[in-house]
């Protein structure tokens, strides 16, 4: 559906993909929605988001990227566990961090409402954080995947409707 919806559908040249996040209800309230796949890889997130570049002030290089809701204020942490979303149990608590949000606002009801960047700007923007990353990343031959890590409470809601998707679907509805 999606594939129609948003490009020529018999000749699509849409390098990406669009899932439905969440749903208005009839009172306005967005509800968060989730695709299933039985690749885990392929599910998708509930909920408005943010990603945060996460650096290490130590450092100077990325610690990865994070996923929030949107609204929450990573910059004010002074502490956040990270996770891969799929390998649990791959993790890290990073401390003494710059958190810049990477999401912005491009339209709103219609209007453009960023200033775009020049191309030279773009470019030294592109290459202080190319700068960012470790060699590991950088390599050509056998590259570390980057880390894009989900906050935990996105991670537990996520959890929470695949379960409730199954249980819906297997017919074990919520007992009153």
């Amino acid at each position: 559906m999606g594939t129609k919806l948003i490009t020529a559908y018999d000749q699509p040249a849409l390098g990406a993909v669009y899932k439905i996040v969440a749903i208005e209800d009839e009172t306005g309230k967005m509800r968060n929605t989730i695709k299933l796949s039985s690749n885990a890889e392929k599910v998708s997130t509930p909920g408005k988001k943010q990603v945060w570049r996460i650096t290490s002030r130590e450092k100077g290089k990325s610690e990865g990227d994070y996923i929030t809701y949107d609204g929450v204020d990573v910059a004010s942490m002074t502490e956040i566990k990270m996770f891969h979303p799929t390998y649990t149990y791959i993790k890290k608590t990073v401390r003494n961090f710059d958190a810049v949000p990477l999401l912005v606002d491009i339209f709103k009801a219609g209007k453009l409402v960023y200033d775009l960047p020049s191309l030279t700007e773009i470019q030294a923007y592109a290459r202080k954080e190319f700068d960012k990353l470790w060699d590991e990343y950088k390599r050509v031959l056998n590259p570390q995947h980057y880390p894009v890590d989900l906050a935990r409470d996105i991670w537990q809601d996520k959890m929470d409707l695949i379960d409730k998707m199954r249980k819906e679907a297997l017919g074990e509805g919520e007992e009153e």
